[in-house]
């Protein structure tokens, strides 16, 4: 037995060779659709136009070895932080955490930056969510949404 689905090694070797059933499948999962989306260039601008974030002074924070950072967000989607202004989380968190540790070189904001007690990741994952088609719903069965169902596969009964 696989230890991460469960099903019996001899079937996923079976089912190696078969078309797949979905856009990702195949891939690890850090490559499937759902992480593709993740990693669509979504800014803070179109976060703020779809209504997900709202402009307004002091509610981007971000917190780093104790201490809580503060900043602006303007309805441009540019966040104010210390005189300056950032296009994007990441740069906003690396310059909030350089402070601290001079020679950090990157951050993931996404993670790290919230905006009204909100991630950002979560926001930026609930735009995309609600941006995919629902064509990408299974043409099989119209719900299972773009997981390998074996039952999709012929002369295979679940």
């Amino acid at each position: 037995m696989d230890s991460k689905t469960g099903l019996p090694i001899s079937l996923l070797s079976a089912l190696k060779g078969l078309p797949y059933a979905f856009p990702g499948a195949g891939q690890p999962a850090s490559q499937g659709v759902e992480a593709q989306d993740k990693n669509k260039n979504v800014t803070l601008k179109e976060l703020l136009d779809a209504g997900l974030i709202n402009p307004g002074e002091g509610n981007v924070t971000l917190s780093y070895r104790g201490v809580t950072y503060t900043a602006n967000l303007l309805a441009s989607g540019l966040i104010e932080f210390q005189g300056a202004t950032f296009d994007t989380p990441d740069a906003f968190s690396l310059r909030a955490k350089q402070l601290q540790l001079p020679d950090r070189e990157s951050d993931n904001g996404w993670r790290s930056v919230l905006v009204d007690g909100v991630v950002l990741e979560d926001v930026r994952y609930s735009y995309l969510k609600g941006k995919r088609e629902t064509a990408k719903v299974c043409s099989k069965c119209g719900r299972c949404q773009r997981r390998l169902q074996l039952s999709h596969i012929p002369y295979f009964v679940t």
